[in-house]
């Protein structure tokens, strides 16, 4: 990597961090603002995403993903995504909104919400965006507007802040990265060589 796009990562990573430690400090107002728009329309609408929202996280990359290399690959992704988040998740210890008082579903509590499942960050943002760059370059834009709109129905439900969701994304979208541009490379050095190695041994 030159030194001229390195310093333009540093950059937008400095920026990026300034733009969550901000949204942090406002993340309750932003959620109750968000929250003040609930009506019966728009809670219908919501209450759709948010039931669907685990099955297309899993189904549309899967049908993308179905070349074996690729398929195991983003398996892995979305697997690291998933325990990166809830490790963090037990770590932080992050009440969710609706139990500082933002209205939602009675139906949308789950159990689970108080005991290990907590608020940050998100395993929405970081599972569905872990499949980001399985998707064919062509339907990027289609998957992440699909992701924030699921994204934007956790913080209308208050099941979410901003930054639960911006950090989750983070998380997502950088193992999607990481495991589509160099776990074959990996595995392929440190795995299949090696075994390559024992044969040609014995």
């Amino acid at each position: 990597m030159d030194k001229r796009k390195a310093l333009k990562i540093g950059l937008y990573g400095l920026l990026g961090l300034a733009l969550f430690l901000i949204i942090l400090n406002f993340d309750l107002e932003i959620a109750r603002f968000v929250n003040s728009f609930r009506n019966p329309l728009l809670d219908s609408i919501m209450l759709i995403v948010v039931k669907i929202s685990t099955p297309v996280i899993v189904l549309i990359p899967a049908f993308f993903a179905f070349r074996k290399k690729k398929l195991r690959n983003w398996t892995i992704s979305l697997l690291a995504a998933y325990l990166i988040t809830l490790s963090i998740k037990l770590i932080v210890g992050r009440l969710r909104p609706f139990e500082l008082g933002l209205n939602t579903m009675p139906g949308l509590i789950e159990s689970k919400y108080s005991k290990w499942d907590f608020s940050f960050p998100s395993n929405h943002a970081s599972t569905s965006l872990a499949s980001f760059f399985f998707i064919p370059q062509g339907f990027r834009w289609a998957w992440a507007v699909i992701s924030v709109i699921m994204m934007f129905s956790r913080i209308y439900f208050g099941l979410h802040y901003l930054s639960d969701l911006m950090a989750g994304a983070l998380i997502g979208i950088g193992i999607s990265y990481v495991m589509s541009k160099y776990a074959d490379r990996f595995i392929e050095i440190k795995f299949l060589d090696r075994l390559k190695y024992r044969k040609a041994k014995k």
